[in-house]
């Protein structure tokens, strides 16, 4: 499910906001403790405000927020490495979009050199709490650095798109990345 609210008043102001939610399962025989594993869990929140500085580029403070529905657990083991809450994250940034609009495609590109990330963890049974970059011991951990985020929508026909979200997130200690890859096929306006 995915879930839109925009404002673009043409002039100088675009308010972004987006909430994602995907749920998938799958059937683990493997796993002699469980009978089914999450494949896909995610609940998250975007936000962006932008100011037009010029042609194509706004000043924009971004907010996201993102955790998981249900626990995820080590195959055959009970051993939680992650649950709902945990981890939680909160991502602040200041920065600047450079956004493109045409009939077939969206596209942003983000430069955030001020960014603040949150991660805290509300369960204690987290097996590894470092892999969420948590110092074992804690139950959270404040990152400040910079970040860089690329998202495209292309409408490649009338009812196949392709959407890539690419996230590049530095402390410049460390680096954390994730690039997403959406193919959709609309079979009719209730599926797809």
């Amino acid at each position: 499910v995915i879930l839109t609210a925009n404002y673009n008043d043409r002039q100088k102001v675009q308010f972004e906001n987006m909430m994602e939610i995907k749920l998938g399962f799958i059937t683990a025989p493997s796993d002699t403790v469980h009978s089914y594993k999450t494949n896909s869990d995610l609940f998250r929140i975007t936000s962006k405000l932008g100011l037009q500085a010029f042609d194509r580029w706004y000043y924009t403070l971004s907010a996201q927020f993102w955790t998981q529905f249900f626990p995820n657990y080590k195959t055959n083991s009970n051993d939680l490495v992650s649950n709902f809450l945990s981890p939680a994250t909160l991502k602040v940034s200041l920065g600047m979009d450079y956004k493109i609009s045409k009939d077939k495609y969206n596209l942003s590109v983000y430069c955030g050199p001020l960014t603040y990330k949150h991660v805290s963890l509300r369960d204690d049974d987290i097996v590894n709490p470092s892999s969420f970059n948590v110092k074992p011991g804690h139950t959270s951990a404040n990152l400040f650095g910079s970040e860089i985020t690329a998202n495209v929508d292309w409408k490649i026909k009338d009812n196949i798109s392709y959407v890539t979200k690419f996230n590049y997130f530095t402390t410049y200690d460390k680096v954390i990345a994730n690039w997403e890859n959406t193919v959709n096929f609309h079979l009719n306006r209730y599926l797809s």
